[in-house]
């Protein structure tokens, strides 16, 4: 189920002091459920819009604050992107398949960890592409998600003649108590 559209989003006194409230008038087994549904969650945001061309390799672009111990219930992503336009072998071309550059999302504790395909680029598109994509948290990177840890978005070309161009990034972020 998709998020209400809001612009609302609560600090942890403000998600305290409602269930406070609907606790006056409602069961426990009734408030956290209503509360969910209605997606109040802090938001936490991380943003860059830098552009850069990468060719051959993988970096991050974006990272977020480290959680404090909040449940994360939902990331988003939304990047703007593309790649090197052209291919030599058109039969794959405007699609994802056989595509060379991609984002990928991981968790800050340290080398070593896997990561998570969020968006792939369509292969030989030279205009930008909007890719939008929502964890909830029955995703497996959501749900490893520990205090201390920060997610990071990395850009990827991985062969030579590979170009993955990135103008914008977003994580948004979306605790609970």
């Amino acid at each position: 189920m998709s998020p209400p559209p809001t612009t609302f989003h609560p600090s942890p006194s403000q998600i305290h002091q409602t269930r406070f409230i609907l606790l006056r008038l409602l069961p426990l087994e009734l408030v956290d459920p209503i509360l969910h549904t209605a997606h109040y969650y802090t938001l936490h945001t991380s943003l860059r819009t830098t552009r850069r061309v990468l060719h051959d390799c993988a970096e991050e672009y974006v990272v977020s604050a480290r959680m404090t111990g909040k449940e994360v219930r939902e990331v988003r992503f939304r990047i703007e992107s593309h790649d090197q336009g052209w291919s030599d072998c058109p039969e794959y071309d405007g699609g994802c398949d056989g595509s060379w550059t991609w984002f990928e999302a991981k968790l800050g504790r340290g080398e070593g960890e896997e990561g998570w395909v969020v968006a792939k680029n369509l292969r030989a598109v030279g205009e930008w592409q909007v890719h939008q994509v929502v964890w909830d948290h029955t995703h497996e990177m959501v749900s490893k998600i520990q205090k201390g840890d920060s997610v990071a978005l990395r850009t990827v070309a991985l062969y030579p003649g590979w170009l993955n161009y990135v103008r914008r990034a977003e994580i948004d972020i979306f605790c609970w108590l």
